[in-house]
């Protein structure tokens, strides 16, 4: 036997996809010389017929034909037949070699990018199947929730890390796995190996691979600005009952010119009767006589701060009121904010 067909033979019983395609000119068609059994296998390839590569792999050839050489190159993640492969292809001449080292399930991700982003960018990272069981994480979530890749996979992640109820949770997993779910947003909780509590914000979407459905997270802590912004509003609670108990009249204003909140104070001086009025600064003869809304709003612009001190007729005498208007600019023209104070001043 020559050494040829000996090594055709040994190639023939390898357990991996083999195949040699020739390319006579640089834009003619490739032609199969040689496929092993398992490649065969996997074209249907019938011995009365010449076997043919599918045009996607074609296409792959094509997009890496000017870095393929002698020295070979290697092309992960390919999908192909239905299955996941990491791909060499060498060139000598016009002979182009390909062989197919197949991708087990549990390593199916162990490539992709965005877990090393997710490391550089302090974001948590799982991969989900469809039965809800954690088939990948990456090393920022499991140091998050202190414990080793080994322990969890294939665990239940719901049971696991999310507290609440399972039957809930998987009722919502599966809408997620029937629709084309993309970039969706959720917030959870979440406990670690001690059972401590956070919350965690999740952008989360569905990918495919091997004709199975798999969920992607990509979750961030914001446990502490949830925190941050129960304290604000505790602060923002206390100084609403603050703004009640103000000595002066004092009234918060948009862009346009409506008041938006006024205090008890603001009402009295003004003969406002409904304290949930979004009555305009022109509605009010005081202002709308003695100051003007669009005047004070050019006047403002420039200085941010304006203040007027105007005599005031009642029945029974003149009284000498003072008005504070402060301009709180925003990102946009329309999130501008006046604050108006007002009161009293001996003549």
């Amino acid at each position: 036997m020559k050494q040829q067909e000996l090594v055709f033979d040994f190639i023939n019983t390898l357990s991996y996809p083999v195949v040699l395609v020739t390319q006579e000119q640089e834009d003619a068609e490739y032609i199969v010389s040689y496929s092993n059994q398992k490649m065969k296998n996997i074209l249907n390839h019938k011995e009365s017929l010449e076997p043919q590569l599918p045009s996607s792999f074609l296409e792959i050839l094509d997009s890496h034909k000017e870095e393929i050489d002698a020295n070979g190159i290697m092309v992960n993640n390919i999908e192909f037949s239905d299955k996941f492969y990491n791909i060499n292809i060498i060139k000598n001449l016009n002979h182009i070699l390909i062989t197919f080292i197949e991708i087990e399930m549990e390593n199916l991700f162990e490539s992709i990018t965005f877990k090393d982003i997710g490391s550089a960018c302090s974001a948590m990272i799982v991969v989900l199947n469809d039965k809800g069981e954690l088939v990948d994480a990456n090393e920022c979530f499991l140091a998050f929730v202190g414990i080793k890749k080994e322990e969890v996979l294939f665990k239940n992640f719901f049971q696991s890390f999310i507290p609440g109820s399972v039957e809930q949770l998987n009722q919502h997993f599966s809408k997620l796995l029937e629709n084309d779910t993309n970039n969706n947003h959720f917030v959870t909780p979440l406990k670690d190996i001690n059972g401590d509590g956070y919350r965690i914000n999740w952008q989360v979407s569905k990918m495919v691979r091997q004709n199975q459905n798999f969920i992607i997270a990509v979750g961030s802590d914001i446990s502490s600005l949830i925190e941050q912004s129960n304290n604000f509003k505790e602060k923002l609670d206390s100084i609403k009952v603050g703004f009640e108990y103000f000595p002066f009249a004092v009234g918060y204003m948009n862009s346009t010119g409506t008041f938006t909140t006024i205090n008890k104070k603001f009402m009295k001086m003004f003969h406002i009767k409904d304290e949930n009025a979004h009555i305009d600064f022109n509605q009010i003869p005081f202002f709308k006589k003695n100051i003007d809304f669009d005047q004070m709003s050019e006047n403002i612009k420039l200085i941010k701060e304006l203040s007027y001190k105007v005599k005031y007729p009642t029945k029974n005498k003149v009284l000498n009121i003072s008005v504070d208007i402060r301009m709180l600019s925003g990102k946009k023209e329309s999130s501008k904010l006046y604050i108006v104070v007002a009161h009293k001043i001996k003549s």
